[in-house]
């Protein structure tokens, strides 16, 4: 744990705890929360030309862990990656605990191009870190890098192809194609991913069937190049399966036809028979208005095809509707294509539509928050300065530590002197684990008619 030391009053945080103060805690308290500032903006990431200094700082203090983790990501930008990467392992074994090591590995992964593991090390310091300061800026570099290795793993799959072509999926495995639209007016070409997506979500309801994701399957189609092809050839499909580890795939094309009718042609591939790919239609056809309705006769029809028997609990899920609203699904479907082609700020704008005009469309909260956090670039960028940041949260932490050795009286003074903001900084750090919970209840508990001491 990083030593503190505080000019002020003589207050001193050690790895063994707390000495406490002489006077003026509250005070101290306010300096340590906040004495340096509230944290607008960071300074630069740590640069090739701060590694003289930071070499020197981390050599004079084996126990700061951020000069460490400015030290590696200055290494990193200096292209000393083995430097680098020896030192953050040793800032992982050294602090297991701390969210810094596990961040700044992230980094370092993301600057190999290993978004796989960066993804792991991101989880493990979000594991670490409760703060929402840096869960922000974790939680958005997390979902980004985890598209990446979703693509990335495409991407092996392919070039490895002749590998699996052996390889026997499981049976229970499926996976569902993006629908290709036909019709007059692009403008409801939105609703095929709408449909697919709500396709992907009934049958995964299903405990017998592992789906396939839908970013999977839609970086499938990007990287074979298929998005503009429309409905692809059963040996292309059985082909994906293979790629994707997938006994069967869904594939099919939505219409939307004059006098506001929609179609939906719908195929199951058997793609372990290839090259002679055996193929089984389900069409459906209603009006627009009518679409749900369609969509969960297509879904019952494709899971007769699929020989699956519901129990009647997963008869009633998958016949529950998510929207009514023809207007929701097609600006869901809007937000998915926004989130296809990474304009994430569109997609947050689409999904928020989709909200306001269904708030019980409880699939696009989902989405939404998933689009949110990947749309905060100067999030993104924070990370880089995470070292400095992480410095803040460390002094939260003393601070809190402070406040829970301290005696009652001691702790109504404190608090009673910080500002409206102060004060919910500490509420919100106390909170975290039930004894600072307990404390905040004494904290904030008034006997009838009495007041703070």
């Amino acid at each position: 744990m990083l030593g503190l030391q505080l000019p002020i009053n003589r207050w001193t945080f050690s790895r063994n705890g707390v000495v406490p103060p002489v006077r003026s805690a509250a005070a101290v308290l306010a300096w340590v929360l906040f004495g340096c500032g509230a944290p607008p903006s960071l300074p630069a990431p740590p640069s090739p030309e701060a590694i003289p200094s930071l070499e020197a700082e981390w050599a004079g203090d084996a126990e700061d862990l951020e000069a460490g983790a400015s030290l590696a990501l200055a290494y990193s930008s200096a292209g000393r990656r083995a430097e680098a990467e020896a030192l953050v392992a040793e800032l992982m074994e050294a602090f297991p605990d701390e969210s810094a090591a596990f961040i700044t590995a992230g980094l370092l992964a993301e600057d190999a191009g290993s978004p796989s593991d960066a993804a792991a090390f991101y989880q493990a310091g979000l594991d670490r870190e409760p703060f929402p300061e840096v869960r922000s800026a974790v939680e958005a570099r997390l979902a980004g890098v985890r598209a990446e290795a979703i693509r990335a793993d495409v991407r092996r799959a392919i070039s490895a192809e002749e590998e699996f072509a052996d390889r026997v999926p499981d049976a229970s495995s499926v996976g569902v194609f993006p629908l290709a639209f036909e019709g007059i007016d692009s403008v409801w070409a939105p609703l095929s991913l709408a449909v697919t997506d709500m396709v992907i979500t009934d049958l995964a309801l299903i405990d017998r069937l592992q789906v396939v994701e839908r970013a999977s399957m839609q970086a499938l189609v990007d990287e074979l190049g298929l998005a503009e092809s429309g409905r692809t050839e059963s040996s292309t499909a059985a082909r994906g399966g293979r790629i994707l580890g997938a006994a069967r795939i869904v594939q099919g094309v939505l219409r939307v036809e004059p006098g506001a009718r929609v179609g939906i042609d719908a195929a199951v591939v058997e793609t372990r028979n290839a090259p002679d790919a055996a193929e089984t239609s389900i069409d459906v056809s209603d009006t627009l208005e009518r679409l749900i309705e369609a969509e969960k006769r297509m879904v019952f029809g494709i899971i007769d095809e699929l020989g699956i028997e519901l129990t009647a609990a997963e008869r009633e899920q998958i016949s529950e509707r998510q929207t009514e609203s023809l207007d929701a699904m097609l600006a869901f479907g809007r937000g998915l294509q926004a989130m296809d082609r990474g304009d994430f700020e569109a997609a947050v704008q689409d999904f928020e539509t989709a909200v306001d005009i269904d708030p019980g469309f409880s699939k696009v909260e989902t989405t939404l928050t998933q689009a949110r956090v990947q749309s905060r670039p100067a999030a993104v960028a924070a990370l880089r300065s995470m070292p400095s940041l992480a410095r803040q949260v460390r002094s939260r932490r003393q601070a809190v530590r402070l406040i829970r050795s301290a005696p009652t009286v001691m702790r109504r003074r404190i608090v009673r002197r910080l500002k409206a903001e102060e004060r919910a900084t500490v509420a919100e750090s106390l909170g975290l684990d039930r004894v600072g919970q307990v404390i905040l209840l004494e904290l904030t508990f008034r006997p009838p008619g009495g007041a703070f001491q």
